[in-house]
């Protein structure tokens, strides 16, 4: 049986298909499947506030950085680092509910 994680209307309406992450059971196991353009897109600057600079959203979400971090930040915009954060929750997210499927079985 398939579980859609993630869907786009935007998707839907161009290619008349939503899903973006699917999970599913295959043999003994489960498979993740992320269309791959997820990944490979450039992140989408749409208000001033993704313009900023990466060391506004550390500052906004409350985090000290050193001064290797604010170098290794400077070519990144607030945007990029907002995206990459959302992504890595989202994996965060299917690898805790596998985990719990795991121990619940």
């Amino acid at each position: 049986m398939e579980e859609i994680l993630l869907s786009s209307a935007e998707l839907k309406n161009r290619y008349g298909e939503a899903p973006i992450a699917v999970l599913f059971r295959y043999g003994q196991g489960e498979v993740f499947h992320m269309i791959s353009h997820y990944y490979l897109q450039r992140t989408d600057l749409r208000e001033r506030r993704h313009r900023l600079s990466a060391v506004s959203y550390a500052t906004e979400k409350g985090i000290a950085l050193g001064p290797n971090a604010l170098r290794e930040l400077s070519d990144l915009s607030l945007g990029d680092v907002e995206s990459a954060a959302t992504s890595a929750r989202f994996m965060a997210n299917v690898l805790a509910a596998k985990k719990q499927r795991t121990e619940l079985e």
